[in-house]
């Protein structure tokens, strides 16, 4: 009980601390898409307006393009999709470890990622698997370091699996991703 006391106070202190910073802005990033597994990487930009509560504390809303290859499981066996671009809309929170300088910073977001029509596997066309375009409710943990207006991240985006059968066979798509980006903040920055 004492440690939660203290993180609350330490959470008040910061949200109560004198603002440094313009509260908002919008970071303009690019980078690579890994779907998890042994997928070839793809590219991703996103665009994220954040306002900043304190020094130490940004909301968001990231809304972001992927375009990589995503793997389906058919009995145990993986095979390839073709490259396919999907996108995601989410609320995101950073918490800034520190007030100035190099600035590292964990975060996490929730919301809806949209997935289009696939299709998988390097086999004939009468045994191939389309997928229909489906939305999904996800989540994504980040950490990253900025340093002025550059800001650089790896994200980990968390997506429940597409799951299909056809003629028994159970089938699943797997969802989940990883980002790593760099980008450029406009607006925000000192006083």
């Amino acid at each position: 009980m004492k440690t939660l006391t203290i993180f609350s106070a330490m959470l008040i202190s910061f949200a109560v601390s004198a603002q440094d910073y313009k509260p908002l802005k919008v970071n303009i990033s690019a980078g690579k898409a890994q779907i998890s597994g042994k997928s070839e990487g793809g590219f991703l930009v996103s665009v994220e307006p954040r306002y900043g509560k304190s020094n130490y504390f940004d909301l968001g809303l990231r809304l972001e393009a992927a375009g990589a290859q995503r793997l389906l499981q058919i009995n145990g066996q993986q095979q390839k999709s073709e490259a396919k671009f999907f996108g995601s809309g989410l609320l995101t929170g950073n918490f800034y470890l520190t007030g100035a300088g190099l600035r590292p910073y964990i975060g996490a977001g929730v919301g809806l990622y949209q997935f289009g029509r696939v299709t998988f596997g390097d086999i004939p066309e009468s045994e191939r698997v389309d997928f229909d375009p489906s939305t999904r409710f996800g989540g994504m943990i980040r950490a990253g370091l900025k340093l002025g207006h550059i800001n650089a991240a790896v994200e980990y985006n968390m997506v429940s699996a597409s799951k299909y059968t056809i003629n028994g066979d159970p089938l699943k798509a797997t969802n989940n991703y990883v980002g790593f980006k760099i980008g450029l903040d406009l607006g925000g920055g000192k006083k």
